[in-house]
């Protein structure tokens, strides 16, 4: 039995709510070898999986549009290109930056203290 009968009778059976173990035992009753049975099933699966939710040329409507989630708010570098263009902006407006923000030593110093027990706060 060619590679497109196994496809068709597992797509079938399929439709038709039969079991894997279903399926597998009349596949072998029809004299299908169980290692094509199981290059199929791989292959059959795998079309399953491209025609599944992250596959942005399948959609429910099947106009391409992708449901995939997308930022929908502004992002640093549109405030950067705000600024740019207007001469007119206020010092506030010129503090934004693409990138994060450095701490400084006096910063570290709180942050590097550790308390135990030879500390007078330690409880």
């Amino acid at each position: 039995m060619s590679d497109t009968k196994v496809m068709e009778t597992i797509m079938k059976e399929k439709s038709q709510g039969s079991s894997n173990a279903q399926i597998v035992t009349k596949l072998m009753q029809d004299g299908v070898d169980i290692s094509q049975i199981r290059r199929v099933r791989a292959l059959y699966e795998r079309d399953q999986k491209q025609s599944g939710l992250g596959n942005l040329s399948s959609s429910a409507d099947g106009n391409g549009i992708s449901r995939m989630r997308t930022n929908n708010g502004k992002t640093r570098s549109d405030y950067s290109n705000k600024n740019k263009n207007n001469n007119n902006s206020s010092d506030e407006d010129k503090n934004y930056s693409n990138y994060r923000i450095k701490s400084t030593p006096e910063d570290n110093a709180s942050i590097s203290h550790t308390y135990d027990d030879k500390d007078q706060d330690f409880m």
